[in-house]
This record gives structure tokens, sequence and C-alpha cells, in this order.
């Protein structure tokens, strides 16, 4: 599906964890004054939390999100190539409703559970 690299080059940043995080990996995380959480639904995520984030993270330790470009994201409910995302409960993405943010755009469907590729848009409010 997908041409090019094998290695994502998109951009990631490195964050302290404001709390300890209940998921990891290909979850979207909210920045905070005192570092990321879990996205919840309705909030604005910085970014996905990549691949190398094991469980458990601790409040304190150091997370790596990919913040622009293209990344996985665990679905909370089955999407659609093309849908709007945004994040719902637990840092999971969900397709983007009228009044949420919307963080990124599915490139492929995804049963829900399954990681999907997106790519992170930032496009506002749907």
């Amino acid at each position: 599906m997908f041409n090019g690299s094998i290695i994502n080059q998109s951009p990631t940043a490195e964050f302290v964890t404001a709390a300890g995080l209940s998921s990891a990996a290909f979850t979207a995380v909210t920045l905070t004054e005192n570092g990321v959480k879990t996205s919840a639904a309705d909030e604005m995520p910085i970014g996905i939390l990549t691949a190398e984030n094991d469980l458990p993270i601790a409040a304190g330790e150091h997370v790596t999100a990919q913040i622009t470009g293209g990344s996985l994201w665990t679905a909370g409910e089955a999407l659609k190539a093309g849908d709007f995302l945004a994040s719902g409960a637990d840092g999971l993405a969900v397709k983007a409703e009228t009044g949420k943010f919307i963080f990124a755009q599915a490139l492929e469907n995804a049963a829900q559970g399954a990681t999907a590729h997106v790519q992170i848009i930032r496009a506002g409010k749907f």
C-alpha cells in the first residue's frame, strides 16, 4: 500500500509522563504542564506513542511520540480509509464528530482494537 522507505522518518518527540500510563504503543497522548497523559475524549492530542514504549510506564518516565506525519494508531471503533479521526477514551482513534478536534485521517480500514495507518493532520474542529 505504501511506497518509500520502510523506516518511518516522521518527526517524533520525547516527553515526560505526568502520571502513569495505562496504555502505551499506538495510543494518543495529550500534553499538560506536568507532562503527557493518555488522551481522553474531547482532548487534543500532541502525538501518538511509538512502539518503543512498553508498559508499565510510571509518572516521570520518558516516552516517545509521533508528532506529525504518518503513524499507527489503535482503533477504538471500526474505521474506514478516509475517516477523520479524533481521540476517544483511553487515547484510541474514533471517527471525529461535530465539535471534535480532527487529529488524523485514516489511510486504511481497521477493525476495533486493530492498529491503522494514519496521517496526523491537526485539521481543527469538525
